[in-house]
């Protein structure tokens, strides 16, 4: 028979107030119009505990071997094998009702808390038949809006193991926006590939997990979900008219929140109910507070063993247990596992770098790391500090761990890159996102590992032919940080650096503020000084909320500036662009400038040009600067190599106030080699710049 049954339910929390979501319901109705030919499968799963009287378990404790893929970026979604225990701990109290706030169970729903005789273990033997912790570690970016495409990074094989995912954050799977806790694929409901739970790290057990949700409002979120995976509907699944289909399970109207205890959201009952009984808010599978849930019915047990033997029989078998080292017999104390990562990927010649080893699996007695061209060639402490390279360059590190078990070794190939001490590249500098990607100017995207939202756009732009853009608007989810940064800039000659840069924002409502900051780095981005810090209505600058995604109108570009005085004779500057999501709206830059102000004029006296471009750009005949200028001032344009050297003076004279237009006529680029040249505007003694491409 074919096994083809429901999809997803997803647990769903709005920061915006206290409210859940979980689409089973959309899921099961989507499957069942696609798959008419099922109905019998779908009715038999609806009714799974009316084929159980002949597959009773007699009290049999069934065994559950688990497997945690924790899927990383070395942050705190990296959890500890502590908090997995503790929720392997709490699993098994909820399952076996051995929870101590069974006493908080209500006197008329007491007689039908039961024990659900499922008990969870950490597998012992992983399918290769290697030792294992139970613990699979994984670094990838996808643990953030984390969805189905996960599990293709790490999964053993649901006829043996109940794999569960921990991740950083859920994909909100197109339900409008809000934090997505967890969510369960129910047996046969869909690829074997797929099968199990993902759950946010903040869900799994009490140790680690957040104060103002952990085991209070999120910390049963695992119990809930694996009551899924067990055959579970919500007990509030089909509303009045018949709930979660299990008779000692009162229906509810909709989902519960908190612990109301005077809630009755429904006055329709069955037996063994001989009066009207209030909403289950004791239940696992309701949405209340973990703080209020104790118990599992009678009438789920039922469901549950049904399903166990129906859909999941091998994975409780005796076999299976000894298979995956859960029956008692497994093995006893693992060879490691080697992982680590540096405490920056980017430094100066001759700036410190530390290591942290995050190895797992097992208990570590000996470390032995290599730093390939590094002062320290060798170490064998745990966590080694002070360790520096004095060549620029790209290097390997290697960490080999071990015990009386065995060894393991982890290398990182072309791991870090040093950077010398003086950068080359000296002022101006301009950024007007002309060039396709951020690369090919040496700018590089930082979402911590993550693909950055961070984004070219020729749809709005101030000058030229495109901006940056990020999408806040429907594209990233709360709290996300995607920055984006330049290289290194040498000082050293430099008297009054100053930077400018034009942003375009609308708020999308009131108190939805998104967050864009500025910072510096003189250490080769070792750490970041903030310059610049514009939030909601300041970033907007006066420009009206939009409701939609926001497109600039050409008169919503605001001006950011900063005296960068303090950096002046540094030898390796650079310029770190970064926002946090509010889940508002799109933001914008365009023309980043960085120039050196002559002595003695003040930040508000420099005399920008406005809408400085040049077009055609590649270079033609026809090709000429435009700019407006507000004052009478004097005006040099050169034209230099990328190395700096100027290749010709087209033009040295004052310019009165207005539009400033010169030609490039008179320029001969035919016989110069290269492709990339500068045009260099010197106004009042105020340099600028912009990109001239030869094709």
């Amino acid at each position: 028979m074919k096994k083809y049954l429901l999809t997803f339910a997803l647990i769903f929390t709005t920061f915006y107030g206290y409210s859940q979501k979980c689409l089973s319901d959309y899921y099961y109705e989507e499957y069942q119009k696609a798959h008419p030919e099922l109905k019998a499968d779908f009715d038999k799963f609806n009714h799974i505990q009316d084929f159980a009287p002949m597959q009773k378990t007699n009290g049999t404790v069934r065994i559950i071997p688990v497997v945690f893929h924790v899927i990383h970026e070395y942050g705190t979604e990296n959890i500890s094998k502590a908090q997995i225990e503790d929720a392997i701990r709490i699993l098994n109290e909820d399952y076996r009702k051995l929870n101590p706030d069974t006493a908080d169970t209500r006197t008329l729903f007491r007689p039908y808390a039961t024990d659900a005789s499922i008990e969870f273990r950490l597998a012992k033997i992983d399918p290769n038949g290697n030792c294992t912790e139970g613990i699979n570690r994984i670094f990838s970016p996808l643990t953030n809006d984390a969805g189905d495409n996960v599990k293709a990074l790490s999964y053993w094989s649901n006829q043996k193991y109940l794999n569960i995912w921990v991740v950083k954050t859920i994909a909100s799977q197109g339900t409008g926006g809000g934090t997505i806790l967890g969510y369960s694929q129910f047996p046969g409901g869909g690829s074997a590939s797929t099968d199990g739970i993902i759950i946010r790290n903040d869900c799994v057990g009490r140790i680690g997990t957040e104060p103002g949700n952990g085991f209070g409002e999120w910390g049963r979120t695992l119990t809930h979900e694996i009551g899924h995976s067990l055959g579970l509907f919500h007990t509030f699944q089909s509303g009045c008219n018949g709930g979660d289909q299990v008779g000692d399970t009162p229906p509810a109207s909709t989902a519960n929140y908190g612990c109301t205890l005077t809630t009755n959201s429904c006055t329709n009952f069955t037996s063994p109910y001989t009066v009207d009984p209030p909403d289950m808010l004791e239940n696992y599978m309701d949405y209340t507070n973990g703080t209020c849930q104790s118990m599992f019915t009678t009438g789920q047990k039922t469901r549950m063993d049904a399903a166990l033997l129906q859909y999941r029989s091998n994975l409780i078998s005796t076999a299976n247990a000894a298979a995956t080292g859960v029956d008692g017999n497994g093995p006893v104390g693992c060879a490691p596992v080697a992982d680590f990562i540096a405490s920056k990927l980017v430094g100066c010649t001759g700036s410190d770098f530390s290591f942290l080893d995050f190895s797992y699996n097992a208990t570590i007695t000996n470390w032995n790391w290599t730093f390939t061209g590094a002062n320290t060639s060798n170490s064998t402490l745990q966590n080694p500090t002070n360790i520096s390279w004095s060549t620029p360059g790209t290097y390997s590190i290697s960490l080999t761990v071990s015990n009386a078990k065995g060894g393991n070794t982890k290398t990182r190939t072309s791991y870090l890159t040093i950077l010398p001490l003086q950068a080359p590249d000296v002022l101006p500098m301009f950024q007007g996102f002309e060039n396709t990607t951020l690369a090919a100017d040496g700018w590089t995207l930082d979402n911590g590992g993550a693909t950055s939202s961070w984004q070219r756009t020729t749809t709005s732009k101030r000058t030229g032919t495109a901006a940056f853009m990020i999408n806040h608007f429907s594209g990233t989810a709360y709290d996300d940080v995607d920055a984006f940064y330049s290289k290194g800039y040498n000082f050293t000659t430099v008297q009054k650096p100053i930077i400018n840069f034009y942003t375009a924002y609308a708020q999308r409502a009131t108190g939805v503020n998104d967050v864009l900051k500025m910072y510096v780095s003189v250490d080769c981005g070792q750490s970041w000084q903030s310059k610049i810090s514009k939030v909601g209505n300041s970033l907007a600058g006066g420009v009206a909320m939009s409701s939609t995604s926001y497109v600039p109108q050409a008169t919503d570009w605001v001006l950011q500036q900063a005296d960068l005085t303090q950096y002046a004779g540094m030898p390796n500057v650079r310029f770190r662009f970064e926002t946090t999501s509010r889940q508002g709206n799109n933001i914008y830059i365009d023309d980043i400038n960085v120039l050196d102000a002559k002595t003695g004029i003040s930040l508000s006296q420099a005399p920008f040009p406005v809408d400085l471009i040049i077009s055609p750009n590649p270079f033609t005949q026809a090709s000429e600067i435009k700019f407006l200028l507000a004052k009478e001032a004097s005006v040099i344009v050169k034209v230099i190599d990328v190395l700096g050297k100027e290749i010709s003076v087209i033009d040295n004279q004052n310019k009165i106030a207005g539009e400033v237009i010169i030609p490039l006529s008179t320029f001969d680029m035919k016989s110069l080699s290269g492709s990339v040249y500068f045009v260099n505007i010197t106004i009042d003694g105020v340099n600028y710049s912009r990109k001239l491409v030869k094709l």
